[in-house]
């Protein structure tokens, strides 16, 4: 893109304040430990340890929980709501709200799963798809945080083709963890 080209996009302008200001502001948020350890050199090193990250096992929690909320925020504001600060999205009438909002995706691990925790902790719904390859024990791990396991073809992008019909057809919101042309 040229200098004389305009986008149809707004400009990428990052604020990593505002998710720090959200994710303090969660029930469920801790610090991630960084314990120390020795490395093979015999030096310390410090681990970063996300195993423990809001109860889901993975370091990429807090991206599908942060876009469910930024997401819900979008929708709070376009149907008239003032602008959400981090401690209303747990009010009564905002989870109200959420709670008329489905998002849909497809997952293999770590992104389902933040998507149905976001979507449990402010209120809304989560229809994940999974291939068939994808193990029984995670699906009832998804189950047990409220999200409905849909599953759907069996392979990964089956499931992703099946999300993307789900969000076009339900009106879910899709909330992919990748991109492809034309996307």
């Amino acid at each position: 893109m040229t200098s004389h080209t305009k986008s149809p996009h707004p400009p990428f302008e990052p604020d990593p304040a505002r998710p720090f200001r959200l994710l303090r502001a969660c029930p469920v948020y801790e610090e991630t430990p960084l314990p120390e350890v020795r490395g093979a050199s015999g030096r310390p090193v410090l681990v970063k340890d996300e195993r423990g990250r809001m109860g889901l096992g993975a370091f990429k929690a807090l991206g599908g929980v942060y876009a469910v909320a930024e997401l819900i925020s979008e929708a709070w504001s376009a149907a008239g709501g003032a602008d959400l600060q981090p401690e209303g999205f747990l009010e009564p009438e905002v989870k109200e709200f959420a709670r008329a909002m489905t998002f849909v995706c497809a997952s293999a691990g770590n992104h389902g799963m933040a998507v149905a925790a976001g979507a449990r902790i402010f209120g809304a719904n989560a229809r994940i798809h999974l291939a068939g390859s994808v193990p029984e024990s995670f699906a009832n791990r998804l189950t047990a945080k409220g999200a409905q396991v849909v599953r759907s073809g069996a392979v990964y992008d089956d499931a992703v083709a099946a999300a993307l019909r789900d969000s076009e057809e339900t009106g879910a919101i899709l909330l992919a963890d990748g991109s492809w042309p034309g996307y």
